[in-house]
């Protein structure tokens, strides 16, 4: 059984174009349409998609008014959500909707194109609802774009229908994230919480079922408050055009999901070496210097939910023995590891080499990895190639980089599983 979450959003996106069509191809998608001042067309396009960029050198530049068409796609009466999205003076029609109303731009750099203002309305529509928007010209570019979705349930029925449908199931499959409203340019986070009632949704799910996979669609670090209460984590990153079936495959176990993190996950809002990034009296100071991520992360007062690098697998390791191969300006050039698979089957393992400098003012670093597949029960050594140029420091002195050779090697599953230490 498949069910809807809750509301993640807090403006409404464009139409899938599935959900309209155009009155004059019946194509899926919709129908933009120039006029000049005397309201004569000076041009009539169908769209396969439902939003518009105006103002990059198009036909409808020079256009004073555009307007944007399509009917609905829908066999039955429904409450659905009916708008725009995009700077401008709109006149919106659907049915017995007629609205009249302004759009404002994003305040910054590229406010007409990059999360463009949205208005929309609950509106009852009937089967083939007409979708008529026009606005007027405007300097600059921008995005414009016809909404239309079903109207958004209350959070606590949303919830409602995912617990009776956990209580159903042997194992229920939560999927969670970010949308493009967090993850984008131009505007800085103040919580890695997740947005809307999607905390409240596992939890209620945890509750009910009796055992609980939580999705995580994000590439930015979350908070995840009802850790303890489910029973695995997938986090599924940057997934790509085939997210759907590439996240099938790791659940039904066709593949290992033995991938690592590549940043790390916060317990909290407010931990970590650099976490706010307000400028005091216009000035934003990098106290941290080298110390970025990860880096700052180790040896930090605060332990994070997830280190950078932690990542399982369908086996366990046991790490036996590492030993040190140095170049001739005697960096680390290898790092040579015995590891044996004591799990019950053939695994993946990503084994990751960190250089800790003598040097106190001197962060850790990530200086080489390998990943290997060995058979269960086997004992291999494996060679882990490591990077001389991140065993260095600038020497703003000199104006050049200088090796650091003293400090210890960490073979580790991740910064926060350091299995073996090798002094230099």
């Amino acid at each position: 059984m498949v069910v809807d979450g809750v509301e993640v959003r807090s403006r409404p996106v464009a139409a899938d174009p599935k959900v309209l069509r155009d009155s004059e191809t019946g194509k899926s998608g919709m129908r933009v349409t120039g006029r000049d001042a005397s309201g004569s067309v000076i041009g009539s396009e169908y769209l396969d998609v439902t939003d518009v960029a105006v103002g990059t050198g198009t036909w409808l530049d020079q256009a004073a008014t555009i307007e944007l068409t399509a009917d609905l796609v829908s066999t039955e009466s429904a409450q659905m959500q009916i708008g725009v999205r995009g700077p401008g003076r709109w006149k919106l029609k659907a049915g017995e909707l007629e609205e009249t109303f302004t759009v404002d731009r994003h305040l910054g750099h590229g406010g007409g194109m990059h999360r463009p203002k949205s208005h929309a309305s609950i509106v009852d529509v009937i089967p083939s609802t007409r979708i008529t928007a026009v606005t007027e010209a405007l300097d600059g570019m921008r995005i414009l774009s016809l909404v239309a979705r079903p109207a958004p349930r209350p959070p606590a029925s949303a919830i409602s229908e995912a617990v009776r449908a956990a209580r159903q199931a042997d194992i229920a499959i939560v999927a969670v994230g970010l949308t493009d409203e967090q993850e984008t340019e131009g505007v800085d986070k103040t919580s890695l919480a997740l947005p809307g009632e999607q905390d409240a949704l596992v939890t209620a799910v945890a509750a009910a079922a009796r055992r609980t996979v939580v999705v995580i669609n994000a590439a930015t670090p979350v908070l995840m408050p009802w850790l303890r209460h489910v029973d695995a984590v997938i986090w599924v990153g940057l997934p790509g055009q085939e997210a759907g079936a590439a996240v099938t495959a790791a659940l039904t176990g066709e593949v290992e999901p033995a991938g690592r993190l590549v940043t790390t996950i916060p317990a909290r809002d407010g931990d970590g070496p650099a976490w706010s990034t307000t400028p005091i009296d216009g000035r934003l100071n990098y106290l941290e210097g080298s110390a970025v991520g990860y880096r700052g992360w180790y040896g930090n007062a605060h332990t994070p939910a997830f280190w950078f690098g932690h990542g399982l697998g369908y086996s366990t390791w046991a790490y036996r023995s590492a030993d040190i191969e140095r170049d001739e300006t005697q960096c680390v050039a290898r790092v040579h590891v015995c590891l044996t698979n004591t799990g019950e089957q053939s695994s993946r393992e990503t084994i990751q080499a960190y250089f800790q400098p003598a040097d106190e003012a001197q962060p850790v670093r990530l200086i080489g990895w390998f990943g290997a597949v060995i058979p269960a029960g086997q004992t291999t050594t494996v060679d882990v190639p490591c990077d001389a140029r991140l065993q260095r420091k600038w020497d703003p002195a000199a104006g050049r980089w200088s090796a650091l050779r003293e400090g210890s090697v960490l073979i580790a599953r991740g910064l926060g599983d350091i299995r073996l230490t090798v002094a230099l």
